[in-house]
């Protein structure tokens, strides 16, 4: 029966144990060969003592047809015992080395990976990755050519990923977050990623560091293990158990693999895939099965799955009951008697990959495998990780669900109502309704779809809870992030679609049903003056705003209220006639006004002079309308403090949008002034004077200016000389 595939089947006579697991016990292999040019290993050398110093480290890579072997500086000293699983290392104090001749043979352009195993025996001197200072783990032999670096050292108590280009550009490169361990042994590696373009800098499988690489030609130099490659006192004090060297920057699945690798090898707990087996499995099974039970509390809507594993032989992997991946298993149904495509020597490591997310759930997940042996053999391996990324929410679109009514708290017949704003059918599963304050209490939405558009309410009877005036009401989704929040109230509130956004009174309670408003539309904000011309000290005080009644009727304002930058409530009983206009101003007496036209005020605030958001609200609190300005732009500038004020070109137009206002007209009040202006003439600095006949006038800021009668006189009170023609422009604009 496939009934252990479901979330709800009863496991608990199934045997527990810790991934990996594991029929076979033989010790780790490094199956990440291809491409492995050079490999110094610990263990790998023989006839040495513990303790002892010896001369040449064996390069035992040597499936490249070259062995780079190392040749020992100072004292380097064999280690025994000296890793978690008992493997040897090579000791160094500080001034030891092993130096290569030959270079790896890693092309200028190609990518390439250095995995080294090591831990400090004390804190490192440190450097920068832009100069040579510091303890280096690794460096390069200059002697054959000195510009490019691939180099590994101390910097600030943490490892630094050198590199230069062969153009000696580029110095510098990624530093890790990971401080050097004097009690843990750590993987580090350094990458040349060109799929990516970058840098990588590793600690514990974790990329803790990235540099852009630019594509220029890096040729790898011969190695130089321990120290810098020409500073003798520029060493690394520590151990050393193993150093690859790939020339190719490797798949995420075999870097995972290698890396996996080394973690086995030397008994270290790090983020590469577990390959060593913590629960053994019976030899004599040829398929085994297993069940993990996990909790998901995000939005399964929005989350990708990936799926990544270490395995021998193949395997099925189900969610929730659906198969989502299979690896090394033939097509078609599935069975205990069905054996694997082939019989691997080792385990082999994937990289995460996308699997079907669709049988997610939010709640109790199951994930559930089938592993299974080849056909010669019954050793197998396993161990797998179900990794979700969930694509945040964009805060530009609606969300799923909204608070769309609240009836007043005191109402016999309380409810919340939530709304579907969006063109999709949504579930409710896993949606909360929260009240805090002087209640404290959560009501599970019941498992329910809402189409687009539509509604549910739910009364207290069904909530558990009535909140008190004040008590703030969240509506949270599965994740638990809040979605919407709201404050409860003595009368009813609601959402309208005319103002989108806003948290108003409705009219009437309507639970169920469409919101009811009875907006009022019929006064406008008509004209602004938001910028007095800066003439006098008291002209900030000369703000002003106008109401105008677009209506048919006298409308009663008395109660309504101004508000933004400015605070006003009018008084009761303040009537705007069919047609008519009201001024409300910051000074009403600052400024003069025609006949007949009532000012109100004083207000508290001013208009911003850059820009601000005026609102009018009626007397029930709702908006009746709203201006958003600016002092630039695409609105008229001449309202920005050159005298003019903005203006509504039509009391029906969009008021929202700037074409719909413009700057007053205030060329009836200007009038024509003479001035005159008497000197005495110097010699010019850029002359020859005798060459030109020149008025020149501008102005010092945005405007407009009319010029009549110019005349520029020599010698005024004697021989009078006209310096200018056309001052009259009886000729039109000859001469000007």
């Amino acid at each position: 029966s496939n009934s252990w595939l479901n979330a709800n089947f009863n496991d608990s006579a199934w045997t527990q144990g810790q991934a990996p697991f594991s029929s076979a016990g033989t010790a780790p292999v490094l199956g990440i060969t291809a491409n492995l040019v050079e490999r110094f290993r610990a263990s790998d050398i023989t006839g040495v003592a513990n303790g002892a110093t010896f001369n040449t480290w064996s390069d035992t890579a040597t499936d490249d047809g070259v062995a780079q072997d190392a040749t020992a500086g100072s004292n380097p000293a064999f280690a025994a015992n000296s890793t978690p699983s008992g493997q040897p290392t090579v000791d160094f104090d500080g001034n030891d080395e092993f130096r290569t001749s030959l270079s790896p043979g890693i092309g200028p352009t190609s990518g390439f990976v250095y995995f080294i195993v090591c831990r400090a025996n004390a804190a490192q001197n440190s450097g920068g990755v832009s100069d040579g200072n510091g303890a280096y783990l690794f460096d390069r032999e200059p002697a054959v050519n000195d510009p490019p670096l691939v180099s590994l050292k101390a910097v600030n108590g943490r490892y630094g990923f050198q590199k230069r280009y062969d153009n000696n550009s580029g110095l510098g490169g990624p530093v890790s977050s990971t401080s050097i361990s004097t009690t843990q042994f750590q993987i580090v590696a350094v990458r040349r990623n060109p799929v990516l373009s970058r840098f990588e800098l590793w600690v514990d499988g974790v990329m803790e560091g990235t540099a852009s690489d630019s594509g220029a030609n890096l040729t790898p130099q011969p190695i130089v293990i321990g120290r810098h490659g020409s500073e003798t006192s520029s060493g690394f004090n520590g151990d050393i158990a193993e150093l690859l060297i790939y020339r190719d920057g490797l798949g995420e699945s075999d870097f995972q693999a290698a890396g996996a690798y080394l973690e086995a090898r030397y008994g270290l707990s790090t983020a590469f895939p577990d390959s060593v087996a913590r629960t053994s499995l019976a030899a004599t099974a040829s398929t085994s099965y297993f069940r993990k039970s996990f909790t998901f509390t995000g939005d399964p809507t929005r989350t990708a799955l990936e799926l990544g594993h270490t395995l021998a032989d193949g395997a099925v992997f189900y969610l929730n009951g659906q198969e989502i991946s299979r690896s090394g298993m033939p097509a078609g149904t599935v069975s205990h008697t069905t054996s694997s495509l082939a019989d691997l020597a080792t385990p082999t490591t994937t990289g995460y990959q996308t699997v079907p997310s669709t049988a997610l759930v939010s709640g109790t997940n199951v994930l559930a495998v089938s592993v299974h042996t080849g056909a010669s053999d019954n050793t197998a391996f396993f161990t797998a990780n179900l990794r979700g990324v969930e694509t945040p929410v964009d805060p530009d679109l609606p969300a799923a669900l909204e608070l769309n009514e609240i009836a007043a708290s005191a109402s016999p017949s309380f409810y919340i109502e939530v709304r579907n704003p969006t063109s999709q059918t949504i579930s409710t599963n896993g949606f909360t309704l929260e009240v805090a304050g002087s209640v404290d209490a959560t009501d599970a939405l019941p498992n329910t779809t809402v189409p687009p558009g539509g509604m549910l309410h739910f009364n207290h009877i069904q909530l558990g809870f009535r909140p008190g005036v004040g008590d703030k009401i969240i509506l949270r989704a599965p994740s638990g992030a809040p979605i919407d929040a709201q404050i409860a109230d003595s009368v009813v509130r609601g959402r309208s679609n005319v103002w989108p956004g806003r948290w108003l009174f409705p009219s009437t309670a309507t639970p169920g049903a469409a919101n009811a408003f009875t907006l009022q539309q019929d006064i406008v904000l008509n004209e602004l003056c938001y910028n007095p011309p800066d003439l006098t000290p008291a002209s900030a005080d000369k703000e002003w705003i106008e109401l105008r009644n677009r209506s048919a009727s006298a409308m009663n304002v008395g109660g309504w209220r101004i508000g933004g930058g400015i605070e006003f409530t009018l008084p009761a009983n303040t009537m705007i006639p069919a047609g008519g206009y009201l001024v409300i101003a910051k000074n009403p007496g600052s400024f003069p006004v025609p006949g007949g036209v009532t000012v109100l005020g004083p207000w508290s605030g001013s208009l911003a002079n850059s820009g601000e958001t005026v609102t009018l609200f009626d007397g029930v609190g709702n908006p009746a309308d709203e201006v958003k300005y600016l002092d630039g732009g695409r609105w008229p500038g001449d309202a920005d403090g050159e005298g003019s004020t903005l203006e509504l070109r039509d009391p029906r137009s969009d008021n929202s949008l700037p074409e719909s206002w413009a700057a007053s007209n205030e060329s009836s009040r200007r009038s024509w002034q003479n001035y005159s202006y008497r000197m005495t003439a110097n010699a010019s600095s850029v002359g020859p004077d005798g060459q030109w006949r020149e008025f020149i006038f501008g102005l010092l800021d945005g405007g407009d200016v009319l010029l009549d009668d110019i005349a520029v006189i020599e010698n005024p009170d004697s021989t009078a000389v006209p310096m200018t023609a056309n001052g009259t422009f009886s000729s039109g604009t000859a001469d000007f």
